[in-house]
Order: C-alpha cells, then structure tokens, then sequence
C-alpha cells in the first residue's frame, strides 16, 4: 500500500532521510534512473502476451503443466 507523502510525519520523513544520506555514503544505494520504468519486452510481445492472459491459453497451459505433475503446484 502507498503512502502519501503528506501522511508521513516530519519525524518519519527526517530518519528516512538520514539513513538514506548513510546508505549513499557506504555505496549501498544504486544509482537513479531518471525518467519513467520502461519493459525490457518490446510492445508486440507484451501485447502477444497479455492476449495469451486475457483469452484463457495461459491458465489452461498451466493446468496442463499441473495435471503431469502435480508437484509443481507446490512451487
């Protein structure tokens, strides 16, 4: 769940802040990204995919995968 910035306390917001300062300094921190997150998987893909989602393949795929072997349901 996220939690709007407003409803953080000034309190929660300075220690946040703080131990972010102490991560960046031991390296522990990876480097921004600017800009929006893009999908490694190009578009036609991601379409194929959300096709395969949306029409039932995938589910029925996977009960067949689980009908030979009913263990994998476990994983």
């Amino acid at each position: 769940m996220a939690v709007e910035r407003a409803d953080v306390s000034p309190e929660l917001q300075a220690a946040v802040a703080r131990a972010r300062a102490v991560a960046e300094v031991a390296g522990e921190l990876s480097a921004r990204r600017p800009g929006l997150p893009r999908s490694p998987i190009p578009g036609a893909v991601a379409d194929a995919l959300v096709a395969l989602l949306r029409d039932g393949t995938y589910d029925a795929a996977i009960a067949r995968i689980v009908e030979d072997d009913p263990e994998l349901a476990d994983c």
